[in-house]
């Protein structure tokens, strides 16, 4: 295991909000990251790999349409655009006769998908329970890298960027306790990964350090994840396209069509240490000093 957690450089909630979310992070732009359907927007206009948008309902009338919508569609990804920590999020796929159920073998009727996505549009996911929108967007494809690693659900990585360089990284994976959820809360295993080389050099889940998926067992410790380089490229990109300078990067690798941003939060949570055993200030900070060096060095050749 590389890397030694030490209390004086994890940073806590207080700091990540003041010293950076707030500090670097304008409120009028918060939106960009928070309504899905506004950050795919952006990512369309910038070039960002991103996950398809099939299907978007901002209006209750809107759903009396929505099987009919979902009868030329195999597989998909249901979410609220302002939902949070995995909230509302159903992933779905249709049985051959035509009913859809999701990777525990949950089964939704259109009655069901249309009383989940009436909870969607009242907001009871949303960040701030005010009303929302339904995102239908495409079903991920994993790279067999993630699909050998974990069959059920949708592995993701969550990259940390600070104004244009990514500091830290990490994946979810999916198990049985999280029923298919790239969810830290709900169960699945995280991953602490290298940013020089993509290599995984710890995991663990709520329970704590493992060395193999719990469901698989299959050896986490020591692979590498597959197009690396592309996967902090195309994170980076993801901030930079934004006027926000502190977020997190959410991404999935697609057998098809590769590295694919989800989602950018503004609040990324802070796991990501125990799960790297490795505190965020010191990066943060190092960052920050390489700014000021670069700076220097640009006014003494003027």
């Amino acid at each position: 295991m590389r890397g030694s957690l030490r209390i004086g450089q994890v940073l806590g909630i207080n700091a990540r909000n003041i010293d950076y979310v707030r500090r670097y992070n304008d409120r009028k732009h918060y939106p960009i990251a928070d309504d899905k359907l506004l950050t795919k927007e952006v990512f369309s206009s910038a070039g960002v790999p991103h996950t398809r948008l099939m299907l978007a309902c901002r209006h209750f009338h809107e759903l009396e349409k929505l099987p009919e919508h979902l009868k030329a569609i195999d597989e998909l990804v249901m979410k609220p655009a302002r939902g949070m920590a995995g909230g509302g999020v159903l992933l779905l796929r249709k049985r051959a006769d035509n009913a859809f159920v999701t990777p525990a073998g949950r089964e939704y009727t259109d009655g069901a998908l249309v009383d989940h996505a009436t909870r969607i549009l009242y907001g009871v996911y949303s960040i701030d329970n005010t009303t929302d929108a339904l995102v239908v967007e495409e079903l991920i494809h994993p790279h067999p890298f993630f699909g050998d690693l974990c069959p059920r659900g949708v592995a993701d990585i969550r990259v940390i960027v600070f104004d244009g360089e990514a500091v830290m990284a990490m994946s979810r994976l999916p198990t049985e306790l999280s029923d298919g959820k790239a969810n830290l809360a709900l169960g699945a295993v995280g991953l602490g990964i290298e940013l020089a080389d993509g290599q995984i050099v710890h995991a663990a889940t709520k329970r704590g350090p493992l060395t193999h998926h719990p469901d698989t067992g299959k050896a986490l410790v020591g692979q590498t994840v597959p197009y690396w380089k592309e996967v902090i490229r195309i994170a980076e990109k993801a901030q930079q396209c934004t006027p926000l300078r502190f977020l997190g990067a959410d991404l999935v690798i697609d057998e098809r069509r590769g590295p694919l941003v989800i989602e950018i939060n503004v609040r990324p949570g802070l796991e990501i240490q125990n799960v790297n055993q490795k505190g965020l200030r010191p990066m943060l900070e190092n960052h920050l000093n390489r700014r000021r060096i670069s700076k220097g060095a640009d006014r003494e050749d003027r």
